[in-house]
């Protein structure tokens, strides 16, 4: 998923789920600190991969940070520090949670396997909802249901079509989550 899909669609659920929570239990609803930092934990996972990749990006995009264990690790830390360092704890939670949204993400977007088990298993826990075959063929429904809207010399690929549809179903969340925020 892009980085822009990412965002929206963490930001998107965790509104709504905190608004639900808040009805039925009346839980607090998310802070703006809480917003700020989880937008940016919405591309933990990515970033870590960014930095730790020695080889570039790919050679290690979803290795480490895309299962988990990596998930494991930081709920257990956020319980952990939250005993003697209950803001920390805040801030590692919102990091959990940020990084399950944005594996889950990938996971229902396509664009390659997760691997739940990893660094520790190669093949043994891959899983992916859309495939790239599948990503072609929602794209090719997309482009042909917005080929009579598009005006002048755009060129809409079956690529860029699924990437609008992802787009529009986290802007669809964003939208609603705010709105829902906001009530």
């Amino acid at each position: 998923m892009e980085q822009i899909g990412h965002l929206q669609w963490t930001l998107g659920i965790m509104l709504i789920l905190t608004w639900v929570l808040h009805v039925i239990n009346g839980s607090p609803l998310l802070s703006g600190w809480d917003i700020f930092i989880l937008g940016w934990m919405a591309h933990f996972p990515d970033l870590i991969d960014l930095l730790w990749g020695k080889k570039g990006f790919n050679s290690h995009h979803r290795y480490l940070t895309h299962g988990l264990f990596f998930l494991a690790f930081w709920y257990i830390l956020s319980y952990i520090t939250g005993i003697y360092l209950p803001v920390v704890s805040r801030i590692i939670f919102l990091i959990a949670i940020g990084s399950t949204l944005h594996i889950a993400e990938d996971i229902l977007a396509g664009g390659g396997y997760i691997n739940l088990f990893s660094p520790f298993t190669k093949d043994f826990g891959k899983i992916m909802l859309v495939s790239r075959d599948h990503q072609i063929v929602l794209g090719k429904i997309v482009k042909n249901r917005a080929s009579k809207y598009i005006l002048g010399t755009e060129s809409l690929t079956d690529d860029l079509a699924f990437f609008w549809l992802i787009t529009m179903i986290g802007s669809a969340f964003f939208v609603a989550g705010v709105g829902l925020y906001l009530l």
